[in-house]
């Protein structure tokens, strides 16, 4: 959580007091953001080609994600105990998380909106949504 942004860092320490979650990324390098974009894609032909399940579109490097910046934009969270196979109580932290964000703004506690990677428009529906990264929450700047 040092490695993040300050409104990250607020929201995720009011969110523990009553969901307990563990974090997984904030700030990541250049390099570990392409290994992870590496993964469900190989090289061909000079151009990295979808053979797979992938995690992210950026690579860090023509494309960086909100994770390389320093601070970082992004955190990657899920409740704990940690179980990717239970979407239904990933949902259900993200709607806390991004819950205890929305008062966390009204408030003036903390200076952006922050959004969720189930919903990257923020339009509150999730079906319109082709890549769904459940761990993923980021101020919009």
């Amino acid at each position: 959580m040092a490695t993040c942004h300050a409104d990250l860092i607020l929201l995720f320490n009011v969110v523990v007091k009553y969901f307990d979650c563990k974090i997984l990324y904030g700030a990541r390098t250049p390099e570990k953001q392409f290994k992870l974009f590496q993964i469900g894609r190989e090289k061909v032909g000079g151009t990295w080609k979808k053979v797979g399940q992938t995690v992210t579109n950026c690579d860090g490097y023509s494309k960086p994600s909100d994770h390389n910046f320093k601070p970082s934009r992004a955190v990657d969270a899920v409740p704990y105990p940690v179980d990717y196979k239970n979407t239904r109580r990933q949902i259900y932290f993200i709607g806390y998380v991004l819950g205890v964000a929305r008062i966390l703004k009204r408030a003036n506690k903390i200076k952006h909106e922050v959004r969720s990677g189930v919903d990257w428009n923020a339009d509150t529906y999730i079906k319109d949504t082709r890549f769904l990264d459940f761990p993923h929450f980021y101020i919009y700047i």
